[in-house]
């Protein structure tokens, strides 16, 4: 019997400790470390870069470009997304960022172009 149990528990824990990303790499190429940046973004609240309904690209100063899953998408793939963070539509003025990966694991914005009346 406790072979059994055994059997059966081991999927659900694999399954648990599944990582689910809300995000694609274009060009991981680009880069050297990959795993510095899959570190990096799963702590940032990406969810104030992604739309309802459409996919949004994150550009690096390295080259890099990550494409955001739509919060629809995520929400399918049973990934937990802020909705109340979410873009709707795009910004009367969409600044287009620039991101930066620090040495000590950050991503920052580095970008911001504000619109003059």
């Amino acid at each position: 019997m406790k072979k059994l149990l055994l059997l059966f528990l081991i999927p659900i824990i694999s399954f648990s400790f599944t990582n689910l990303k809300s995000w694609t790499y274009q060009n991981p190429e680009s880069v050297q470390n990959i795993s510095a940046y899959d570190a990096a973004l799963a702590q940032c609240d990406l969810d104030r870069y992604r739309y309802v309904d459409h996919k949004n690209v994150l550009k690096f100063e390295s080259g890099l470009r990550v494409e955001l899953l739509s919060a629809n998408e995520c929400i399918a793939q049973g990934i937990a997304v802020k909705m109340d963070r979410v873009r709707n539509a795009p910004p009367e003025f969409d600044t287009q960022p620039i991101f930066r990966l620090t040495d000590d694991g950050k991503v920052i914005e580095m970008l911001t172009r504000n619109k003059h009346k």
